[in-house]
């Protein structure tokens, strides 16, 4: 038996596996972003999560100092190899995310190439799911990657199902500044079209003017998110809650032709200030942990929500039924997946940032009971609030008095901030169980709102 036929024999032949998801991430040691973002919660959704680690680092680099590694383009070439020749090759579900060179990059592009055209050689055909999230940069901090990973994220997005950029990631791909509808129109459009032609466009987060934001008549929060906020007595919020100039919107896009136009929905979200890490891997995850989970198509009881003319044998339903089914049923397949992700990610970021709160106001309980004694010495968490990274570089009298500088204080204030992704293990669990729930959205008429543009200049 010649070496050939050896390996015909032994190795077995890959199956797509509905359940089985690939995640090609960072990950850390301590903290979580990346794949330890993004493993748990898919693995509460049933999938069976396989991960590649593009790096291994201690934890994020928001804590100012990190070590670790980053995998060769060999060494990724050598795990995909292993997976192959063992027939484990066999996901229906990939996702990307952070990785830092464009030979890494290149490496991914090529198996995930084999993949999808292994899955259409079966019978029947098969579909490789492939979420591209282009982890890049963001605003204010610029670039977090070689310039050479701009070209080989674009080839990656040709090979894309649904992608999720932020609004650096999409302007740096597509060359168009967003600060208008009209502007974030077209560089949606240009990720849709060919050459890329991604059929799903998700953009995370988009800064909008308030009076811009107030046109669209977007939903309000939803009252799962709301009830937090009644229930958090003697936590002051006002200023991560006030109503500023700017709204932060999140655009859930789809278009599988060149010549149609997008089924746009946008989802209007609260803002809370200060740094928090993962929310973007988080979000990812679950975008591509409930897609296609069989959430949803159009209904007909949302055709006067959707500017539909309602009809007239449509059945009379009660408010309290109405409100069961009024988020995702009002959407599109891919615009219901976005919505429950951003229901999650919301709720557990405002669970997190009210947990440093608690936590910052009991560490002011302990000082004002201790700071009379000789022995006071001011914690590492002096004034640890959720949105003063500031105060980590001012000198010691500037702080607090009594206080110190310490090197592990920004450290501190980061852990107090990491997602408490296991902690709310139920809520992703009650959120995948209610069929509807999610954050609520509106469609876009772009045919008009294009119009009112052009008029308006």
């Amino acid at each position: 038996m010649t070496a050939n036929e050896d390996d015909a024999c032994t190795t077995p032949a890959p199956l797509l596996q509905a359940e089985r998801l690939l995640s090609i991430q960072s990950h850390v040691v301590s903290g979580y972003v990346g794949n330890r973002a993004g493993t748990f919660p898919l693995q509460l959704l049933g999938y069976d999560v396989d991960v590649i680690n593009t790096v291994q680092h201690c934890n994020h680099a928001g804590y100012g100092y990190f070590e670790g590694s980053t995998a060769t383009s060999d060494q990724l070439e050598a795990i995909f190899r292993g997976l192959d020749r063992n027939g484990l090759a066999s996901w229906s579900k990939v996702l990307t995310g952070y990785t830092p060179g464009a030979s890494g990059l290149n490496v991914v592009s090529r198996e995930i190439c084999k993949l999808k055209e292994r899955a259409r050689s079966t019978f029947p055909p098969g579909e490789v799911i492939y979420l591209l999230d282009p982890v890049m940069g963001d605003i204010g901090k610029g670039l977090y990657v070689g310039r050479d990973c701009e070209a080989a994220y674009r080839q990656l997005l040709k090979q894309a199902t649904i992608t999720t950029p932020n609004q650096f990631e999409i302007e740096l791909l597509t060359g168009c500044k967003i600060d208008s509808i009209s502007s974030l129109y077209r560089a949606m459009n240009i990720l849709h079209s060919s050459p890329y032609s991604v059929p799903n466009v998700a953009i995370s987060s988009i800064p909008l003017a308030r009076s811009v934001v107030e046109s669209l008549n977007l939903g309000a929060a939803p009252p799962e998110y709301t009830s937090l906020l009644d229930d958090a007595k003697g936590i002051e919020l006002s200023r991560n809650h006030k109503e500023g100039p700017t709204v932060l919107l999140c655009f859930a896009s789809t278009k599988t032709a060149d010549d149609e136009m997008p089924l746009t929905y946008a989802f209007a979200l609260p803002l809370i200030e200060g740094y928090f890490s993962g929310v973007g891997d988080l979000f990812s995850a679950l975008v591509l942990g409930f897609y296609g989970k069989g959430i949803s198509a159009a209904s007909d009881l949302t055709a006067s929500h959707m500017g539909c003319p309602a009809s007239d044998e449509a059945p009379i339903i009660d408010q309290e039924s109405t409100a069961r089914v009024a988020v995702t049923a009002r959407l599109s397949p891919f615009a219901a997946a976005v919505s429950k992700a951003l229901m999650g990610v919301q709720l557990i970021l405002l669970k997190t940032h009210l947990w440093s709160l608690r936590m910052a106001e009991e560490s002011k309980g302990k000082r004002s009971q201790t700071k009379d004694s000789e022995c006071f010495e001011a914690p590492e968490d002096e004034d640890c609030l959720p949105s003063d990274p500031e105060l980590d570089t001012l000198p010691p009298n500037l702080v607090s008095e009594g206080a110190s500088l310490r090197p592990t204080r920004t450290a501190r204030r980061m852990r107090m901030r990491e997602l408490r992704i296991v902690q709310e293990k139920y809520t992703l669990l009650k959120l995948a169980e209610e069929e509807h729930a999610g954050w609520p959205g509106t469609r876009l008429d772009w045919t008009s709102l294009l119009q009112l543009t052009q008029g308006a200049r």
